[in-house]
């Protein structure tokens, strides 16, 4: 959770297992809020939750949409690698996009 100057929440996001082993972490629903966007909260939200599952997992996976391309581009940036298709564990079959990152 990240908060602006009012102590209003502006946006958050949020790790969880994925798969059983326990090696898999998912990165789920990274949002800010649109007067939120374009200061560089979304990649200090991110370094937390990527600090977060480097305590927990070896990698961190995501599903999106490819439409999100700001969003995309975010996780190319963190070291995100896009994937071909799915990993076999998912069940958000509406997502045509994933990532992963070896942490």
């Amino acid at each position: 959770m990240i908060e602006n100057e009012e102590g209003e929440v502006v946006g958050g996001c949020g790790i969880g297992p994925f798969d059983k082993e326990g090696r898999i972490g998912e990165l789920q629903k990274l949002y800010l809020s649109p007067k939120a966007q374009g200061k560089g909260l979304s990649k200090e939200l991110m370094q937390v939750a990527l600090d977060f599952a480097k305590e927990h997992y070896i990698y961190c996976y995501l599903e999106t949409f490819a439409i999100l391309e700001s969003a995309n581009h975010l996780y190319e940036k963190c070291g995100f690698k896009r994937l071909n298709q799915s990993l076999s564990e998912t069940t958000h079959d509406s997502c045509d996009t994933w990532f992963i990152k070896e942490l």
